[in-house]
């Protein structure tokens, strides 16, 4: 959940000022850190701070407080101190929904190397259960970050341009010998494959790994066509992308329901649509944050072309905003007075044709899959490894010249689901 991530990132910086751990800030706190990060401020910013935050006029500013003043949006000096403490901690991009949700975007308002866009809409307050999160970085502080939190946790080396598969697994070594007989089974199909794609796929590089608590699997290539491709398409506007200069678009889908819960309410005999316990509540972000001298390229690049090929449309909207935010927050959409309020609209029909998860299963179980599969020896040892070695937590990482991107997926139950189609125990 967004507020609870938020408050999190607001807790550690709280206790970051909270000099002497007596779960309250008092005036000297705020001066000592304003001191520590640079950063001037003025016995009378002091006194306006507390007279905005410390609303029970005791002299100090508990959690609450400060919390309270923060998802308020009311901007003292105070504001640009929690900014800086929160970017100093690397904690910012859990905190950023928030951020710029509030008033001016902070990003925009105190950082002047990046514009902002973001754009929102959350139904219901429920913690995720499925998550969607898709992030690409190119150059900057940006890839260095996005580095961290993936390539890096794994262990794998910030120069190697591969892609690399990872999932968390219980037991990573005996994960890591069935993940590579499930590509050296595959592999052997290269055979039927035309010349051109055969030759491609012998040079490929299959470097399999584990971590503490996941497996997965590098995929380089030795192919120079491909090298000379994949730095071609890489090299695309690399000319202002570099230490000072990157960016960072993210793409971030939270569903309340896991497959878990839904197969739950199947077995439990609620019949609600798949659409319905997804839709329950949600969280859908995309967020941009882009050096200037990038956008300005691409912004020269775009009025070039526009010059030699005639009529400005739409798109130039994009070009010309510096900044922006759009959000939306509904309370949790219940299927009980959703679907009654669609059909209002004239838009419901479709929505209750859709089948519960339920009568999915039902009908695969009807159909003899689980024979089929088992005729089928690859795909009966792939579903056999997922089953055994693997939860639902995959992560899909590109890494190339000063550019990484990296899908994240999330849920649960998907064996429980596999045992109710396939007959197990």
């Amino acid at each position: 959940m967004v507020e609870n991530q938020s408050n999190e990132s607001l807790r550690k910086v709280f206790d970051s000022f909270d000099k002497d751990k007596n779960g309250s800030i008092d005036i000297g706190e705020i001066k000592a850190l304003a001191k520590e990060l640079g950063h001037e401020i003025t016995d009378s910013d002091v006194q306006k701070i507390f007279s905005e935050i410390d609303t029970n006029k005791d002299g100090k500013i508990s959690f609450e407080e400060f919390a309270i003043w923060w998802h308020s949006g009311k901007a003292t000096k105070l504001e640009g101190l929690v900014y800086y403490q929160l970017k100093a901690q690397k904690l910012l991009s859990k905190a950023h929904g928030e951020i710029t949700r509030l008033g001016q975007s902070l990003d925009t308002k105190y950082d002047s190397t990046v514009e902002t866009h973001y754009f929102g809409i959350q139904a219901g307050e429920a913690e995720h259960k499925t998550k969607l999160d898709i992030k690409a970085a190119f150059g900057g502080s940006e890839e260095k970050l996005l580095f961290e939190q993936t390539l890096g946790k794994l262990g794998r080396p910030w120069d190697q341009h591969a892609i690399v598969l990872s999932f968390k697994s219980p037991n990573p070594e005996t994960a890591k010998d069935g993940l590579k007989d499930l590509f050296d089974t595959g592999l052997q199909f290269a055979a039927f494959l035309p010349p051109e794609v055969g030759q491609i796929i012998s040079n490929l590089n299959f470097d399999y790994f584990t971590t503490a608590d996941s497996v997965g699997v590098a995929i380089s290539t030795s192919d120079l066509a491909i090298q000379t491709l994949a730095r071609t398409l890489s090299g695309v506007g690399s000319s202002v992308v570099g230490e000072e200069t990157g960016g960072l678009a993210h793409f971030y889908l939270g569903l309340k329901n896991d497959i878990a819960s839904i197969f739950k309410n199947s077995q439990d005999n609620v019949r609600k649509s798949i659409v319905e316990e997804l839709i329950e509540s949600f969280l859908v972000e995309i967020n941009a944050k882009i050096s200037p001298l990038i956008l300005e390229f691409a912004r020269q690049q775009y009025y070039a072309q526009k010059a030699n090929g005639g009529r400005v449309g739409p798109e130039i909207i994009p070009m010309l905003l510096k900044g922006s935010k759009l959000f939306f927050k509904l309370s949790e959409l219940k299927a009980e007075t959703l679907l009654p309020t669609l059909q209002s609209m004239g838009l419901g029909g479709p929505l209750g044709q859709i089948p519960a998860l339920g009568d999915l299963l039902e009908l695969a179980k009807g159909t003899g899959i689980d024979a089929m599969v088992q005729g089928i020896p690859p795909a009966s040892q792939a579903l056999e490894f997922f089953r055994e070695h693997i939860k639902a937590h995959v992560t899909l990482t590109v890494r190339s010249e000063k550019a990484i991107a990296s899908v994240h997926f999330h849920t649960s139950g998907i064996r429980e689901v596999f045992d109710y189609i396939f007959n197990r125990e």
